[in-house]
């Protein structure tokens, strides 16, 4: 199916003969445009719809492709049809009804069969290599991942928040960051945003992760030492390109990475001198430690063996805010992800990470897992309040980060460092929060 949009699907549906010339002597319609619609067009109505086409609806599905095909581009834009394939390959239909997709289609179809008169673009040739990945679903303008036939490249689309996070991937690069190289960016003609950058590889550690579990849920070594050494090159290259200390940074840094606008919005019984006490205490006591440019998303599914990808949510960070919580992170999504890391684990990986900070700024990552660790739970309760009532998985869940919030809390408040092996799993939640008796 993926190439439905370049050639017919299973030649043309039978119709009457003669029914069919009457149509087409009605509406008047080139011999070329006939053969469109009987080849083309009519098998593709049957694929979009799963059955047959009534005689009825002949007559103004002819006049739709009329019309779509006088408002064929001459050249198909690139953006459009990055969109085409996306929905074809993913098995969406319904572009074969939508006149500016299906107009860009007939222009793509008219390329490959050589009927026009001059050449397409180098770019649009390149996009026939381009295989739909997945929507992206974090950008507020939308937009795609696409990946080419050798699986070398990837290509992004989206808003001009793709354009920022473009140029600071650009900079990263340029400070010796482990992130993927930017080999082409712009804006298409119709003023969708596109970046080419190189692949870090087709396997992150999440997937390793889960590759390597047996009978028990504990996270491969070899899963570990690779965090860990991509963990130190990031922080090297962090730590070489500290920035200038703004005085309201740290608090930035809060506001930014727990998203605690958001988390205050939907919690308001949340919002308490307690809790602002313990962020208050939280920015004091990271005083001091160098900020850098970080990446605010950072886990294993974002690490690969060759670097970290997807720095959309960028922004200035404490030193090691982002590798230093890689394995810490994992116990915040209740056991779901399939893989927990062991006390051994987590301890050998800090410890890796801390002799590359020591060595580098003098700082002890230790020391700040309590601070990193409570604005890291704000973060895992944003956007978590479902709107429907009905949703009562989405409503365990957002408990359950709540009493994760409030067991941070009391964790932090009591001895200033916090112990996510101390988290319940959200099984273990699920079946307290329904016994008998509990609130």
């Amino acid at each position: 199916m993926a190439r439905i949009w370049v050639t017919p699907l299973h030649g043309r549906i039978p119709y009457d003969e003669p029914a069919l010339r009457r149509l087409f002597e009605v509406h008047r319609v080139t011999p070329q445009l006939q053969k469109l619609f009987t080849h083309w067009y009519l098998p593709l109505c049957a694929w979009h719809e799963r059955a047959g086409i009534a005689p009825a609806r002949l007559s103004s599905l002819l006049k739709f492709l009329h019309r779509v095909d006088l408002a064929r581009p001459d050249i198909p834009e690139n953006q459009v049809l990055a969109e085409l394939r996306g929905s074809v390959e993913a098995g969406d239909r319904c572009w074969v009804m939508d006149a500016r997709v299906l107009a860009h289609a007939l222009a793509l179809r008219a390329t490959a069969h050589g009927s026009t008169t001059e050449p397409p673009p180098k770019e649009t040739l390149m996009m026939s290599n381009w295989h739909f990945v997945k929507k992206r679903t974090a950008d507020p303008a939308g937009g795609a991942v696409y990946v080419n036939d050798d699986h070398t490249r990837y290509r992004r689309t989206g808003g001009q928040a793709l354009t920022a996070e473009a140029a600071f991937q650009h900079q990263l690069a340029a400070r010796g960051y482990p992130v993927p190289r930017v080999v082409e960016d712009g804006t298409t003609d119709d003023g969708h945003v596109f970046v080419v950058e190189e692949s870090l590889g087709e396997r992150s550690l999440h997937d390793m992760a889960l590759e390597g579990l047996d009978d028990t849920q504990a996270l491969s070594d070899t899963v570990v030492d690779l965090a860990a050494e991509v963990g130190g090159r990031l922080l090297r290259a962090q730590a070489a390109h500290a920035a200038p200390a703004e005085p309201d940074a740290l608090h930035a840094w809060v506001r930014t990475a727990g998203w605690t606008n958001n988390v205050f919005a939907e919690n308001p019984d949340l919002d308490t001198p307690r809790m602002r006490a313990a962020l208050d205490r939280a920015v004091a006591q990271l005083a001091g430690v160098p900020l850098v440019p970080g990446h605010l998303d950072y886990g294993l599914p974002n690490v690969l063996p060759a670097g970290v990808i997807d720095w959309q949510h960028h922004g200035l960070v404490p030193l090691g805010y982002d590798a230093a919580l890689a394995l810490e992170i994992i116990p915040f999504k209740g056991g779901t992800k399939g893989y927990l890391a062991s006390p051994e684990q987590r301890l050998r990986y800090l410890k890796a990470l801390s002799e590359v900070a020591r060595a580098t700024t003098g700082q002890c990552l230790s020391r700040h897992l309590g601070p990193y660790l409570l604005v890291t739970a704000l973060f895992f309760l944003a956007l978590m309040r479902p709107t429907d009532p009905a949703r009562t998985d989405k409503h365990l869940k957002w408990h359950y980060r709540r009493h994760l919030l409030q067991e941070v809390l009391g964790q932090y408040e009591r001895t200033g460092a916090v112990d996510t092996a101390r988290f319940p799993t959200l099984d273990d939640y699920a079946s307290r929060h329904s016994a008998p008796g509990h609130p």
